[in-house]
């Protein structure tokens, strides 16, 4: 049985379902709670058996679905940030190139020499400023802090103008520093994930998975059945068994009953050859019938009960 077999069928499930006894006055007692799946297992153990498979190979399709989904997630997730970050570079980079520029117009403006000593003394304040900014207690050594005190005493109006965009640039740099080194992460990772995916088949398991069950499901019903046929020819087996017991018992009785009424007609031949040999042997006297209790008359009496029985028996043997 493969899982493309699978079909939702209308029945009973895990709820519970209330059955109450009630009195003639209509009030509700001795409530009773049963499961109706463990009512189903035993009305219905092949339905069962197949609704459990059924349910279980859900669940492998289920939970890979979901694996997947939630891959889906992640990796459009990790899209989003990485167009997100496309975007704060695009921006940073081109805050720097305006800053570069009004920069390099002020240099052109005050005729600065980018080898000149003003120069050199606007990079130095900066670059102190930026390592001010990565000391662990945002101190300066002593020496350069009474060097950077004293040029910012003196500044030129070039180097008052130039001083804030440059620091500018410097955090504009560390953001597109910082940004571009993450998009390179979420690259670096998504295109991980995406060949870990090509290696692997998650759905594809998921559904050998639920056909391997449902083949065994599949299976172990039809050993059910088979099973179910069997008791039921071995009990057919025995009901025929039986009455072939009991027609041989029957036939037993029939037959003694036979042999009993063959008994009596040999006894009631006998006796009339008795009689016959009597009657052959008696006097005159000795034939009168209106005497009760002659011989004769005993000896007829004899063969009735004799007779009687003999009807009887042959009336059983046609029975």
């Amino acid at each position: 049985m493969r899982i493309n077999d699978i079909r939702q069928t209308p029945g009973m499930t895990g709820q519970n379902y209330t059955l109450s006894g009630t009195e003639k006055n209509g009030e509700n007692k001795n409530v009773k709670s049963i499961n109706a799946s463990g009512l189903a297992d035993v009305l219905d153990p092949v339905g069962a058996k197949l609704g459990k498979a059924r349910q279980q190979a859900m669940k492998f399709i289920r939970d890979a679905l979901a694996g997947e989904l939630s891959i889906d997630d992640d990796m459009k997730s990790r899209n989003d940030h990485i167009g997100e970050l496309g975007k704060t570079i695009n921006k940073t980079e081109k805050a720097i190139k305006d800053i570069d520029r009004e920069v390099s117009e002020l240099r052109e403006k005050y005729e600065v020499d980018p080898e000149s000593q003003e120069e050199k003394d606007l990079q130095f304040l900066v670059n102190a400023e930026r390592a001010k900014a990565k000391s662990p207690d945002g101190k300066l050594d002593e020496k350069i802090q009474e060097r950077v005190d004293q040029l910012k005493g003196n500044l030129t109006e070039y180097q008052e103008r130039a001083l804030p965009l440059l620091l500018e640039r410097d955090v504009h740099s560390d953001a597109l520093r910082e940004a571009k080194t993450d998009i390179r992460i979420e690259n670096m990772t998504v295109r991980d994930m995406s060949v870990e995916r090509l290696k692997t088949d998650p759905m594809g398991e998921a559904w050998d998975s639920a056909d391997a069950v449902m083949e065994d499901a599949g299976k172990e019903v039809m050993g059910m059945v088979v099973n179910d046929a069997m008791d039921h020819i071995d009990e057919e087996r025995e009901e025929k068994r039986e009455e072939a017991e009991k027609a041989e018992e029957e036939k037993e009785k029939l037959e003694e009953r036979i042999d009993a009424t063959k008994e009596k007609k040999e006894e009631q031949e006998e006796l009339t050859e008795e009689i016959l040999d009597a009657v052959g042997k008696m006097s005159i006297k000795d034939l009168d019938m209106s005497d009760p209790e002659s011989e004769i008359n005993k000896l007829m009496s004899k063969l009735k009960l004799i007779e009687y029985d003999v009807k009887g028996a042959v009336v059983d043997e046609e029975v």
